[in-house]
């Protein structure tokens, strides 16, 4: 009996192994776009996520490890909130409105972003900006 009940637990061991590690996410965004922080916090929270024209922002948001569904969106609202001054609101028709905080205590804020990397083949895409006043051939 204790040998059947021993072989019962080693084999639905994996699976629950398997549902804790498909509810745990990492959040590593190394000073990125809002946008794209969002866009997890969309999935995670499941409710459609607009954003207010203004909030543009690079952000760094990470967490230590993997960490539960319900501990990453706490994570992202409270890492845009204190460091950047940017609000989640949801509403009550299951959307979540994200604006500039209006409380002095969490003024707007944004770290550098990182500087873009040019190659030859972006050179050949885009040969040459022009300047307003300037024409193409830099007169």
């Amino acid at each position: 009996m204790n040998r059947a009940l021993f072989l019962l637990f080693i084999c639905t061991l994996p699976c629950t192994n398997r549902a804790q590690d498909a509810d745990s996410v990492t959040v590593a965004f190394p000073k990125n776009d809002v946008r794209d922080v969002l866009q997890l916090y969309e999935r995670l929270t499941e409710r459609p996520v607009f954003v207010a024209l203004d909030v543009r922002a690079v952000v760094t948001v990470k967490s230590p490890g993997p960490a539960s569904r319900a501990a990453a969106i706490e994570l992202i609202e409270s890492s845009l909130r204190e460091r950047y001054g940017i609000e989640l609101r949801n509403t009550n028709h299951g959307q979540t409105l994200v604006t500039w905080s209006q409380d002095p205590a969490y003024p707007r804020r944004t770290e550098s972003a990182p500087a873009p990397v040019v190659t030859k083949s972006k050179f050949r895409r885009y040969p040459r900006l022009l300047t307003p006043g300037l024409s193409a051939d830099g007169r």
